[in-house]
């Protein structure tokens, strides 16, 4: 799949009047949104605020009301293979449940393509050994996945993600389990690959480590947006004490930029 589709500043993903109802609750409300190749977009808020609804809304996970287009394309419409060549997702705390080897997992990335076999390392293709060389998993990837801590195996998940080689990148919780290096270099792959062109988001709740490397913070509280700007102006706003209800002060960095820190 080319990146091509997802040029810098032309849209990629559309949404208008989404919503999302799990049972007799909307957890998403009236959402309307526009993201564009080249944006690394976190999305911030409190527990429960719908982050991974409108993830999985725009994956083509959940049903959504409204108009939700990739390309175009309505995403309800969209056959379910190009979809998966077309959007990589990376889901929160997601499981393998089979005895593979890591490049193994790895290359499942590769099955929307119809290229997929049981492949040893020595044997995996380009961008399913780039995958495993940016997440750090070269050492691993003979190892069978259930021999990893939960850690590696989130890295494993990443980097099956990275091998779709997909213009649009949704990613919950990515650093979640990850130890600080790691966390550092997650965040550094998603904003290469938004720096390819790719447009990226990215649920996150290191707010601190989220605004080091966005190009755009997005605050969402009881499923409707109330927050749509640049790191920066998203700092200086003040919405983070409303969207968490803890006070933030803002420290600034040697490099000039400012980061939240909770005031306890």
């Amino acid at each position: 799949m080319s990146v091509a589709r997802a040029d810098r500043g032309n849209p990629a993903i559309s949404l208008s009047g989404v919503s999302v109802a799990l049972g007799a609750r909307r957890v998403v409300q009236d959402v309307n949104l526009k993201i564009l190749g080249g944006e690394l977009v976190v999305l911030l808020g409190p527990n429960g605020a719908g982050k991974t609804t409108l993830l999985r809304a725009i994956a083509g996970l959940a049903l959504a009301e409204g108009q939700l287009d990739v390309f175009g394309c309505s995403v309800k419409k969209m056959p379910v293979r190009r979809r998966a060549t077309e959007i990589a997702y990376l889901p929160q705390n997601g499981e393998v449940n089979w005895p593979m080897s890591v490049a193994e997992v790895v290359s499942l990335g590769r099955l929307p393509f119809g290229s997929w076999r049981r492949r040893s390392f020595d044997d995996a293709d380009d961008t399913v050994a780039q995958a495993i060389h940016d997440c750090d998993l070269s050492a691993l990837a003979t190892r069978s996945i259930e021999e990893l801590s939960g850690g590696e195996r989130a890295r494993v998940l990443l980097a099956r993600m990275l091998s779709v080689n997909a213009p649009i990148i949704l990613a919950d919780e990515p650093v979640a389990s990850l130890d600080p290096a790691h966390q550092i270099n997650t965040m550094r792959i998603l904003a290469r690959e938004a720096a390819k062109g790719r447009a990226v988001i990215a649920v996150m709740h290191d707010v601190a480590l989220a605004m080091r490397y966005a190009t755009r913070a997005i605050g969402l509280q009881e499923g409707r947006i109330v927050a749509d700007a640049t790191p920066d102006s998203f700092l200086r706003s003040g919405v983070m004490d409303r969207l968490y209800g803890i006070g933030y002060e803002m420290a600034k960095l040697t490099s000039g930029a400012l980061t939240p820190v909770a005031r306890i």
